[in-house]
């Protein structure tokens, strides 16, 4: 049998977005640990297409028309959470990413509606 994930999405990055957009922070490390991973892949797919020249993720959000603050926020996020540090967990995470992932899909959303709008109109 073929694997729902490949079945009920189109690509990988549909599955991804879904994942963002459907997660629900409980207060545990266990349950934020892949997002920072996730994130990165939706804001590097979006930016593929978005500014789709050869610059590096930071370059490519300098493009971005959305709150600096944000933006920054963001790409710490997804940048520093989804490399390994050696130092072990972060306590941080779990605030952070209910928080960045919001600050993702509403720069999505602000930057692309059309775009936005038709994945989300997938996962209500």
């Amino acid at each position: 049998n073929l694997d729902s994930a490949l079945k009920d999405h189109e690509s990988e990055y549909h599955y991804l977005f879904k994942i963002l957009y459907t997660f629900k922070d409980d207060g545990s490390i266990a349950n934020v640990y892949p997002i920072p991973n996730i994130a990165r892949k939706v804001l590097d797919t979006f930016l593929m297409f978005r500014v789709p020249n050869g610059d590096k993720t930071y370059k490519k959000m300098e493009k971005i028309p959305f709150d600096e603050i944000k933006k920054t926020s963001i790409f710490k996020f997804t940048n520093d959470q989804s490399h390994i540090t050696g130092d072990g967990f972060d306590p941080s995470l779990v605030p952070e990413t209910q928080k960045n992932v919001q600050y993702l899909l509403d720069m999505m959303k602000k930057v692309f509606p059309e775009h936005y709008d038709i994945l989300e109109e997938q996962f209500k």
